[in-house]
């Protein structure tokens, strides 16, 4: 029972170091730049921005979809199905994932497939 009592004692671990703490910056602008972020209106032109991209991002999620839909419109995968066929076999039953033919002619198919 000793061993076991020593085996969970974290004494040792315990209380080594200093307790860290997270220390928090703030940046704050000073002199010109303060004036210049105001006669320049950056931080309302900021806003501007972020509001207006809020109101067009579902135009724009939209165009790309669309283009990513005209893009991938005509491409077809000719050994799709040989990869398919020879999914299906090796997972037909637990004992077709034994067999080396069968396992090597996936990684076969699928190694076709991916250079495609």
């Amino acid at each position: 029972m000793e061993n076991m009592s020593n085996k969970y004692n974290f004494n040792e671990f315990t209380n080594l170091y200093e307790l860290s703490k997270t220390l928090r910056f703030e940046l704050r602008p000073i002199w010109e730049t303060l004036n210049n972020l105001e006669t320049d209106w950056v931080i309302q032109k900021d806003k501007e921005v972020e509001e207006n991209y809020n109101k067009i991002k579902i135009f724009f999620d939209s165009l790309h979809r669309e283009f990513v839909k005209q893009s991938l419109e005509n491409w077809y995968l000719n050994l799709i199905e040989d990869f398919y066929n020879s999914y299906i076999e090796l997972n037909k039953n637990p004992e077709n994932k034994k067999n080396k033919t069968l396992q090597k002619e996936f990684e076969k198919s699928s190694k076709n497939l991916k250079k495609e």
